[in-house]
């Protein structure tokens, strides 16, 4: 099932709320189109539950929210080990923060550029029984890192 969300502007930021998804977070001022997706309840827990798109205006994709169920209440590390080990490789970067106004525990995953492809920056964030894995290219870019930084300030479930 695939539905586009509106965004609504308040005092120059998008403020982003879906109750299916379950989460919420605010994106810098600007024009952008996010797209949602939602996937049966029926697939096994590790699959995806919901994926969140942001993209400006122009179409070109900004980030990534990809929801999980985490039946098993494990933390962003063991959960990455888990289900995300292929990103989890000698030549990337991790760090540990907390993000949102929750204090929300999070993991860091900083893959660094290649002759192929972009940098990019994941974050698995845990909250109970609920994963949010929050991944966004070109980190380089001044734009892009604003704007990653103001979703993972304000993101909650």
């Amino acid at each position: 099932m695939r539905r586009r969300a509106d965004t609504k502007e308040i005092r120059g930021q998008v403020r982003f709320s879906d109750p299916v998804c379950g989460c919420s977070f605010t994106l810098p001022e600007g024009r952008y189109r996010i797209d949602l997706q939602h996937f049966s309840i029926q697939l096994p827990a590790d699959k995806i539950r919901h994926t969140i798109r942001i993209y400006t205006a122009g179409q070109e994709e900004l980030a990534r929210i990809d929801l999980y169920d985490n039946p098993a209440a494990l933390s962003p590390e063991a959960w990455a080990r888990r289900h995300l080990a292929y990103l989890l490789r000698d030549r990337v970067e991790l760090s540990r923060q907390q993000i949102g106004p929750g204090g929300l525990p999070a993991l860091f995953i900083r893959t660094p550029r290649s002759p192929q492809a972009y940098a990019v920056n994941t974050a698995v964030i845990a909250s109970g029984k609920r994963i949010a894995v929050i991944t966004a290219s070109r980190p380089d870019d001044r734009d892009r890192r604003f704007l990653l930084r103001k979703l993972l300030n304000s993101f909650s479930f």
